[in-house]
């Protein structure tokens, strides 16, 4: 067998476990969009919230994003909280927020089940008194 032969044998053996699922973490995912329109200097503006989560099942690690529009109209406070029972059976709760822009994120470790992400704008443009709504609030469940 020449070098090159031995070369891809390796390569292929090495992959082996990848290909077969072995080695690799299980992992969930989530993911939600919701929108609202609202008048901003006499004009409709519709912004959209999207929100995701993931979950390692091999590290117990878990993250989640709330983004935001990136028109300057669709600024708002996004926030993103998580809930979830950690390797010792201990229900925990933690989150991040953002005075402002478009994105936010926040990680956690030690994920053993029912996680469960909140994500939430409220929009800095829109006026309360005169919309029925200025915040939008969804979850995401993966795990």
């Amino acid at each position: 067998m020449g070098a090159t032969a031995r070369w891809l044998g390796t390569l292929v053996a090495g992959a082996l476990p990848f290909v077969a699922g072995q080695g690799v973490a299980a992992a969930a995912f989530a993911e939600g969009e919701q929108s609202l329109t609202f008048t901003h200097q006499g004009s409709e503006v519709t912004c959209r919230l999207f929100g995701q989560s993931d979950v390692l099942d091999g590290d117990g690690s878990a993250a989640s994003s709330t983004n935001g529009d990136s028109d300057p109209q669709c600024a708002g406070r996004l926030s993103v909280s998580v809930t979830y029972v950690d390797d010792a059976g201990v229900q925990r709760t933690s989150g991040a927020t953002t005075a402002s822009g478009t994105d936010v994120a926040h990680t956690v470790q030690g994920v053993r089940d029912s996680f469960v992400a909140t994500h939430r704008v409220v929009f800095t443009n829109c006026d309360s008194a005169q919309e029925a709504s200025c915040e939008l609030s969804f979850t995401t469940t993966p795990k």
